[in-house]
């Protein structure tokens, strides 16, 4: 009797981590990357002075993912955010010869523009959203090297006094708090998980799936220029290189953090604070080590595909032709 009931035991734990595996290994990751880098920096992760450091590094990243993740629950993907970011700094930077009351309006505005047309291109003309929104990056990057011809826009020095910690704090609180209601406990938020696990079910149960996917594109848009904004006041100007691999980076952190390409109900919110982090730790650790950049890209490469390896779900991705 007693033997059967340890053998219950065990196969419930063993299925329980089963089932569980996938939010496991992201923490586990984290864990693992935040103990590893501060045994060989000497423990120089955990201090005051590099968690300020870690949290100026993952600040863009967690307010990208927090709207990312919406495209991403659907099974698309938004690859031009770079892009969005560098023409929304460049605008703004622009309008602040004007007035620097202008430069968080344009940004936004700018990025929900970016965001609409990248919605108007993948549902209307139907086009992939790996492709297109990567087309859309490029074209934003052109519009950006016309726009700065000099190479650099600045912004009024005293607009760099708006850069602090607790502002940056604030910001990625209340906005990670909006953009988790509306992933958890709204019908968008639903409607895009649901979206990426059966669209053609949600299409014949009423779902608006365009109106859907047209929302996330420009909750993401909105996201991007709310990220212009914070690089222009700690940088002081926008320049051709700004947000240089932050889709890259985006999508790297989200699916570190255990979201799955082919999106879908599986998709948690989490995610987007654990890859962020995860990503943010990686970049902070190496450097703390004195890994050379070219020498980064490698390990992080690597890290990458061996996360996905074990955490991604073949069994839900459709044959590429």
């Amino acid at each position: 009797m007693k033997t059967d009931i340890k053998k219950h035991e065990n196969g419930g734990a063993k299925s329980w981590i089963k089932a569980h595996l996938s939010d496991i290994i992201p923490v586990l990751g984290l864990i693992l990357v935040l103990v590893f880098f501060n045994a060989v920096s000497g423990g120089k992760v955990f201090t005051k002075t590099n968690f300020n450091t870690l949290f100026n590094e993952a600040f863009s990243l967690l307010i990208v993912t927090y709207a990312l993740i919406f495209v991403m629950a659907q099974g698309k993907n938004d690859m031009s955010l770079g892009g969005v970011v560098a023409l929304a700094a460049a605008l703004a930077a622009h309008a602040s010869s004007i007035s620097g009351n202008l430069v968080l309006p344009v940004a936004l505005l700018v990025g929900l523009l970016c965001g609409l047309l990248n919605g108007l291109i993948v549902t209307e003309f139907r086009i992939d959203s790996f492709i297109a929104t990567i087309a859309m990056s490029f074209i934003l990057k052109g519009f950006v090297e016309l726009l700065l011809q000099s190479g650099v826009q600045s912004i009024p020095i005293k607009m760099m006094m708006l850069d602090s910690q607790q502002l940056k704090i604030t910001v990625a609180i209340v906005f990670g708090i909006i953009s988790f209601i509306l992933f958890k406990y709204t019908m968008f938020g639903k409607h895009c998980r649901a979206i990426g696990s059966r669209l053609e079910v949600c299409r014949q149960s009423g779902v608006r799936v365009k109106l859907v996917q047209y929302g996330s594109y420009v909750f993401t848009g909105l996201a991007s220029g709310l990220v212009a904004f914070f690089f222009l006041i700690r940088s002081g100007a926008a320049n051709i290189g700004t947000a240089s691999n932050l889709e890259f980076n985006a999508l790297q952190a989200l699916m570190l953090g255990g979201v799955l390409i082919t999106g879908g109900s599986s998709v948690k919110f989490r995610s987007a604070v654990i890859g962020s982090i995860t990503m943010a730790a990686l970049a902070n650790g190496m450097t703390l080590w004195g890994v050379e950049t070219l020498t980064q890209q490698l390990i992080k490469g690597f890290i990458f595909l061996i996360v996905i390896a074990l955490t991604f779900e073949r069994k839900s991705v459709e044959v590429i032709k």
